[in-house]
């Protein structure tokens, strides 16, 4: 309600002023609409001026006159000071504003040239790997389109993709871990080597209970992974691979001859350890950039991919002495 608002003991009250009306006795303020403030501050103005000019002997007219002038002085006053009090609320709230918009705007900003130096990470990535398929930009343009089918497929989506970040992380430190035989990494290792493949197979690792014929080569990870190192073989790279054996008389094992063979009709060659100095790990140079190498324990197999150019050079070293060491296994003999 605009104007004086009428309270309990109206007319037995004082009434004080402040900033927005009056204030009673009982401590209510009473508000005043500002254009009713306005007119009735002009008014007292002008009536004070009449009185004032009344006083000095002017005339009535000219009292008049001046009591109007005053007043319109004031009301135009009192307009402009509130005029500027809301242009500097206007203002106030307009900066406000254009802080939250800014910062809106840099953020994304911030974020779009985020997503521009990641995309350049990935295409200079690919490029340097040599992947004219881009299937990282693929991925990532699928990605955005793609809908889990149920909550349970997008969680193994999300399992897979923190499985290959795990996966780079751990390159990128030099080591990589997996509890078990990674079939994956196995395969897709023999897919991409493109100079050389050079692996040492222990009986402990790759053996059988008594030969190389009943243990991993008789599995069907063992024969996908022959066919895969054939297929690296017609890609020109080179594979060897040094059988390692517990005992001497082991060599001439017609199973074990028969798992040689197989390695030779593929296009790898073989060579054959025995004795004390056949204690080593087993594992598998790929380009001389990764080496897979694998290890039993207690808990089982584990499998580890290393990177780092020290051990790589070790690894290197110690295959290189152990095939110098080795011996050509007989595929001559009658019984294959």
């Amino acid at each position: 309600m605009h104007g004086l608002r009428r309270v309990p003991g109206f007319r037995d009250v004082r009434w004080q002023p402040v900033a927005a009306g009056f204030l009673s006795p009982e401590g209510i303020i009473v508000t005043i609409h500002p254009i009713l403030r306005k007119i009735v501050v002009s008014v007292l103005t002008g009536a004070v001026s009449v009185a004032v000019a009344r006083i000095s002997d002017a005339s009535t007219a000219g009292a008049v006159q001046i009591g109007f002038f005053l007043a319109g002085v004031v009301f135009v006053v009192q307009a402009l000071v509130e005029f500027g009090e809301k242009h500097e609320r206007l203002v106030g709230d307009l900066s406000g504003e254009m802080r939250e918009l800014r910062q809106g705007v840099d953020s994304r900003l911030e974020r779009v040239d985020h997503a521009m130096r990641f995309m350049e990470s990935v295409e200079e990535l690919e490029g340097s790997i040599g992947a004219p398929e881009r299937p990282i930009s693929a991925l990532l343009e699928r990605v955005t389109t793609l809908t889990a089918p149920s909550p349970l497929v997008g969680r193994l989506a999300l399992e897979e993709a923190r499985a290959v970040t795990e996966l780079l992380v751990g390159l990128s430190n030099g080591v990589a871990d997996y509890p078990g035989e990674d079939r994956d990494w196995l395969l897709e290792l023999t897919r991409c080597a493109r100079s050389q493949i050079r692996a040492i197979s222990t009986a402990a690792v790759d053996g059988g209970p008594r030969s190389f014929s009943k243990g991993f080569w008789a599995s069907q990870l063992g024969r996908n992974y022959l066919k895969e190192q054939q297929k690296a073989v017609e890609r020109r790279v080179t594979v060897r691979r040094i059988f390692v054996l517990p005992a001497p008389r082991a060599i001439a094992h017609p199973e074990f001859l028969q798992t040689c063979l197989v390695h030779h009709q593929h296009g790898i060659e073989v060579r054959v350890l025995s004795g004390p100095q056949a204690m080593m790990d087993d594992f598998i140079l790929f380009d001389d950039e990764v080496s897979y190498e694998m290890s039993s324990g207690v808990d089982g197999l584990t499998t580890t991919l290393r990177s780092r150019r020290d051990h790589l050079a070790e690894r290197s070293d110690q295959f290189a002495r152990l095939w110098a060491e080795a011996m050509r296994p007989d595929l001559t003999d009658p019984r294959l």
